[in-house]
């Protein structure tokens, strides 16, 4: 997540933790073509003029990424930032409006444009991280910067006659930068800012109070507290955007010195688990958002460089692992999040 004044750097181009290995269902299947959206964080203003949503084709065969080259105008909406896709859609994406209080949902195929209110009390007029509730009633939106702590939700399906509101976040971190749920619809959030780290946690979606989780380094023997000597997980958290992956049945969080780390989530006890841990020492990345295909790849959007990582763990299940790493080079100037066409329909409340 980025904001549309930064500089132009170039141009176009469950119930129990389980503390094992992660098994695999499958090895990932090839892409033999796909396409790729994403938003960039550049020319929000005027509103609505200057394109900020796009798309170029992808593939992975044989163990062999390839991307583009063609990049594709797809929509000028009033600012862009985090970039998911309706639920149960592969055709029509909702992304966020930065500090322009909207979310705009862009009908690929009927190239069309529906501007919705994120906040109709103006209490918060940032929307920037984005998720949609598994039962895709609800669009869950945060803030990115400044004093406001504040939790957005936008009823599903969007309609410009039906605005959002913003609630006060209170209990353990109220300054929010990431909201995303797990596979068994508990919605966590991250207080991580761009190129930042800080806590992780969970949402009462009721209330708005939060929890926050210890988590733990479990690739690091007897699993000690991730931050080294605090009474919890307080601030080395990568958690500005975060993903349930189904493959593994894990959580995957990034953000920070560009990190992602592989979580596996015990309910119960509000702990989190890292399993495996991939890092990227491109001097200026930054890890923006992760988007899985359900198969054991993920792409990643690097927006401190304007990049596109992509990795195949589907041979072990954990992202970390040397060699998992199959793609990782310039797409697009102002690179700011993504979102795969091989999309993961919503995940039902259990």
């Amino acid at each position: 997540m980025k904001y549309a004044h930064r500089a132009i750097l170039g141009g176009l181009l469950g119930p129990a933790l389980i503390l094992c290995m992660v098994v695999p269902a499958a090895m990932a299947a090839d892409i033999p073509a796909s396409t790729l959206y994403f938003t960039t964080f550049c020319c929000d203003a005027p509103a609505n003029l200057n394109t900020n949503v796009y798309k170029t084709p992808f593939s992975y065969i044989g163990g062999v990424f390839s991307i583009g080259p063609t990049i594709t105008p797809v929509a000028a909406t009033n600012g862009a930032d985090a970039l998911i896709f309706v639920p149960g859609s592969t055709t029509k994406l909702i992304t966020s409006g930065q500090s322009q209080n909207n979310v705009t949902l862009v009908d690929t195929v009927a190239v069309t444009k529906t501007q919705v209110t994120a906040d109709s009390t103006l209490a918060n007029t940032q929307t920037f991280g984005l998720s949609a509730n598994p039962a895709a009633t609800l669009l869950y939106a945060v803030p990115n910067s400044g004093t406001g702590a504040f939790i957005d939700t936008i009823p599903l399906p969007l309609s410009a006659a039906t605005p959002g509101t913003s609630h006060a976040v209170t209990g353990a971190d109220t300054l929010l930068r990431g909201v995303y749920f797990d596979g068994a619809g508990h919605l966590f959030y991250g207080t991580s800012n761009d190129f930042n780290t800080g806590s992780l946690g969970t949402v009462n979606t009721a209330t708005f109070a939060t929890t926050r989780w210890t988590v733990k380094d479990g690739t690091v023997a007897g699993s000690p507290l991730a931050c080294h000597g605090g009474a919890d997980s307080i601030g080395c958290v990568p958690s500005h955007h975060g993903v349930w992956d189904p493959f593994s049945s894990s959580l995957l969080i990034g953000g920070g010195t560009c990190v992602i780390w592989q979580l596996h989530l015990d309910v119960p006890t509000t702990t989190a688990t890292i399993v495996s841990k991939y890092s990227n020492a491109a001097v200026g990345c930054s890890i923006d958002q992760i988007s899985v295909d359900g198969t054991g790849n993920v792409l990643v959007a690097d927006a401190g460089r304007g990049n596109v990582i992509f990795i195949d763990y589907s041979s072990d299940g954990l992202i970390g692992t040397a060699g998992h790493q199959k793609y990782d080079a310039f797409l697009i100037s102002q690179l700011d999040d993504l979102a795969n066409v091989i999309n993961i329909p919503p995940i039902p409340r259990r």
